[in-house]
């Protein structure tokens, strides 16, 4: 060797070595920094021989510290002897040859930023030249380190395969995918009790803010844990402060799990949040007549109608004056109000984001009757009939219910709505009075008088119903003056039945109307029955007798009240 600068030069000589490889990747240095600095100038060249180990590469590695002007050296003769240790390296006649390479890997797709471990094998295994390169034939998708690691960089697709020996494997196809999007249903904000304190986690596209704890967290979508099936997967929200928030949506909830300040947050459900940012509260009216209104139903909607969550709908409600209305202790979306007196008042309710709704409500005097009226002050009506009664008040009357009452019963009823039932000949009185407070009174007078009826019920009407097979419509109607026909229709084929009133009697059916005659020009008798009493109004039980009192029968089979059942009329 040979250095320019002179002597003096090698003192910025840093590092003299001879590095030996066998594979022209892994290096052995022997170092011969004092020996070149005691023996080599730039005047002299000396004989310097190092031994070491048989090598298949060797070189000369020289390092200079000078600053601002390289050392330069030259070599003008090398050579490199073998002795004796050296006779077990192969000729070249005896070099084994690659034959194949093989590679494999556990899977053909991956995501952005992910990896693929890749293995391979050289066949034959003792061949000479078994290391391999590894390849990625387009490194913009992805690229692969000399271990066979992959790692995807750009969604798209690539090629990988290896060399040994200028021999290549089969190319395998790689498909790198952008990052999984977020569920769709992951969006906008979830909210709800950790530890006892308020939870909300609000996401924006692809960040997460949490407000916990008096604290506010701002997390980014960084990562996934991937899932078989896409709905068990979760997506990583991290920071630069370690926090990091796992989450996924199932069953209508959001699901999640992570760390914040170092503290572990176990696994949770939260509901979606939607914030009402308005409450309406509204009623059928909003003026009242104190004595005439008892309670009133509050009922409160939301803005926006979506609105959900914890607290949303969660109610507190309130009367500004609760000598007027008073509230009862719910938390529904609707609220009993009772009235307490005269007045106004606002009824207030709010969630617990304290949104508050408002509805003002008067309470006014009742409007008293001031006017009763009777169409008539007297009336008479036959026993076993009826007469109305006609009153009336001053239109204007919050009160309009009217009370009616007989002085003697005994001789004549007054229902509740002023229909006055004869009982027995005679007369008596009917009053009449408001129920508002006004305390006006009429009086009505009624003679009942004896009945020109042969019936001994007003049950002069019509009914309709079926036999007992239920296949012929049948119409029954009875007279005032106790004729009754039944006309029965079988096919469009008519049957007509007359029949006279007879006698009342009486079993443990009740009472029944007996009426005899002929059906269809033979002998029958008809039974009308409605319990204690009949009335032309309700109802009726019949049944229809020969003269042997058993089921009369119309063609063989059309009976009506055959053995312990009867056939149902409705009154027309």
């Amino acid at each position: 060797m040979f250095f320019d600068h002179g002597f003096d030069a090698l003192a910025f000589m840093s590092k003299c070595a001879i590095e030996t490889s066998n594979d022209g990747t892994n290096w052995e240095s022997i170092d011969i920094k004092d020996e070149v600095k005691e023996n080599i100038s730039y005047k002299h060249k000396n004989l310097l021989e190092k031994s070491f180990a048989p090598a298949s590469y060797v070189r000369i590695a020289v390092h200079s510290s000078m600053v601002g002007k390289g050392l330069s050296f030259a070599i003008s003769d090398i050579a490199f002897m073998a002795n004796d240790d050296c006779n077990d390296y192969l000729e070249p006649s005896e070099k084994v040859n690659v034959e194949s390479v093989v590679i494999s890997q556990d899977t053909t797709e991956a995501y952005v930023g992910k990896t693929i471990q890749f293995a391979g094998k050289v066949n034959p295994s003792n061949a000479s030249k078994p290391q391999l390169t590894w390849f990625s034939s387009n490194e913009e998708v992805a690229t692969i380190d000399t271990n066979g690691l992959l790692t995807g960089l750009k969604a798209g697709k690539t090629e990988v395969y290896a060399m040994a020996d200028g021999v290549s494997s089969s190319h395998v196809e790689i498909t790198i995918k952008d990052y999984p999007t977020l569920d769709s249903n992951i969006k906008g904000q979830f909210k709800g009790e950790y530890n006892y304190k308020t939870m909300l986690l609000d996401f924006v596209d692809n960040s997460l803010t949490i407000e916990f704890n008096d604290k506010t967290y701002s997390l980014t979508y960084t990562d996934y844990q991937d899932s078989n099936l896409a709905s068990d997967r979760y997506f990583i929200f991290t920071d630069a402060n370690n926090n990091n928030m796992y989450v996924r949506y199932s069953s209508d909830q959001l699901k999640f799990y992570g760390n914040l300040d170092g503290s572990k947050i176990n696994y949770s459900e939260f509901n979606k949040y939607v914030a009402a940012s308005k409450i309406v509260l509204s009623t059928d009216k909003t003026e009242f007549k104190y004595g005439v209104d008892k309670s009133f139903t509050v009922k409160a909607s939301f803005n926006p109608s979506n609105a959900t969550g914890l607290g949303v709908k969660d109610l507190t409600w309130f009367s500004s004056n609760t000598s007027v209305l008073e509230v009862s202790d719910t938390t529904a979306t609707a609220n009993i109000v009772t009235i307490k007196g005269v007045g106004t008042a606002t009824i207030i309710a709010t969630n617990g984001d304290d949104v508050m709704g408002r509805i003002a409500i008067t309470v006014k005097e009742k409007t008293l009757v001031n006017t009763l009226t009777l169409e008539s002050e007297s009336g008479e009506v036959e026993v076993g009939s009826t007469l109305q009664i006609n009153a009336s008040v001053n239109e204007d009357a919050d009160v309009k219910d009217l009370v009616y009452e007989s002085k003697d019963k005994k001789i004549a009823t007054v229902s509740s709505t002023g229909l006055i039932t004869g009982v027995k000949e005679g007369a008596t009185t009917i009053s009449v009075k408001t129920t508002d407070g006004s305390n006006l009174e009429k009086t009505f007078t009624v003679t009942v008088k004896a009945s020109t009826s042969t019936l001994p019920f007003p049950v002069d009407g019509n009914w309709t119903g079926y036999d007992d097979y239920e296949v012929c419509p049948t119409t029954l109607m009875i007279a005032s003056d106790g004729k009754a026909t039944l006309t029965v229709n079988y096919d469009e084929e008519i049957f007509v039945g007359e029949f006279t009133y007879k006698e009342l009697v009486e079993d443990g059916n009740g009472k029944w109307l007996v009426f005899e005659g002929t059906m269809n020009g033979e002998t029958a008798t008809l039974r009308v029955n409605n319990g204690s009493s009949i009335s032309k109004t309700s109802d009726i039980k019949i049944e229809l007798l020969n003269e042997n009192n058993e089921a009369f029968t119309i063609y063989s089979f059309i009976t009506f009240g055959e053995g312990s059942s009867f056939c149902v009329f409705n009154a027309a």
